[in-house]
């Protein structure tokens, strides 16, 4: 049976802000040069879709895929021409949208003749607003499955949307349905490591890392389900030193978002390390 789960994107966004390391305007400034990154790494696909409903028009404008994910790239805009203004939030003020200013409820995504794949996720995230005065928000899609093709026609329906303004949370219901061309390309690498790593109660196996076009993912054996209670402990080290920090996790699978530090598409050979319970783990990489 087919299981539908939401990937937050944003705990190293949480991260970020509760330190005082960046704002969310700051990050959300990151989460574009990483994809303008992408995409001259990947390409895009043009879409030009557009839905309009309960004064406002959603744009799905162009699409990026990778072997695991699909980007979908948009606009949410406010009918009337008025300024479209979005709070740079903070976790205390915002704790319902965790720091990002911006959010679509995606009510329905199916995928014909895909119904008995295993599992999918979806997430949004918004994009830096250089011109506050305009009537516009531009916004990405995240679609992601290692168990189903996601490939050809899909059925994408957003019943809301979220954003706050003025000091307040907004919320727009409504009805904004697309039939989308999935299409994912045969980019991304992974890497096999199978390192073992101990820990106060017990061993884990960190068994591969996949770098696609923006995110990245690692997979463990972990028969005894400790890894969970170390994720805050869990950061990938480029080369240059970057450490980035887990964003979600699942099953045996752990989440990182270097795009949330700008870092844009990162291959393997620009990992260093793994840290896991305060321990550095160098990986071989080839470099």
């Amino acid at each position: 049976m087919k299981s539908r789960r939401r990937v937050i994107l944003v705990a190293a966004v949480l991260a970020a802000l509760c330190a005082g390391a960046a704002t969310a305007a700051g990050i959300m400034d990151m989460i574009r040069q990483s994809i303008t990154s992408a995409e001259q790494e990947v390409g895009t696909t043009t879409l030009a879709l557009s839905q309009s409903d309960a004064g406002y028009t959603v744009k799905l404008n162009s699409l990026m895929g990778d072997e695991q994910n699909v980007y979908l790239l948009g606009e949410m805009v406010r009918e009337d021409s008025q300024p479209l203004k979005t709070d740079s939030l903070s976790a205390p003020e915002y704790p319902a949208f965790r720091g990002v200013a911006a959010d679509l409820n995606l009510e329905t995504c199916e995928f014909p003749g895909q119904d008995t794949a295993e599992s999918w996720g979806w997430s949004t995230m918004a994009l830096s607003d250089d011109q506050p005065e305009d009537n516009i928000v531009e916004f990405v899609i995240q679609l992601q499955s290692d168990t189903m093709p996601m490939e050809g026609e899909t059925n994408l329906v957003i019943d809301e949307l979220m954003f706050a303004a003025d000091g307040a949370e907004q919320r727009v219901p409504g009805h904004w349905a697309f039939t989308v061309p999935l299409k994912r390309e045969a980019f991304g690498e992974t890497l096999q490591v199978d390192l073992q790593i101990p820990l106060p109660d017990g061993t884990v196996t960190l068994k591969s890392i996949y770098c696609g076009a923006m995110d990245m993912r690692t997979t463990w054996d972990d028969p005894n389900d400790l890894i969970s209670d170390y994720l805050d402990s869990i950061k990938l080290v480029t080369v240059n030193g970057d450490r980035i920090p887990c964003r979600s996790w699942y099953d045996s699978t752990v989440e990182f978002a270097p795009f949330n530090l700008g870092l844009g598409h990162l291959a393997p050979t620009d990992l260093a390390a793994i840290e896991v319970n305060g321990q550095s783990y160098p990986l071989a990489t080839g470099k």
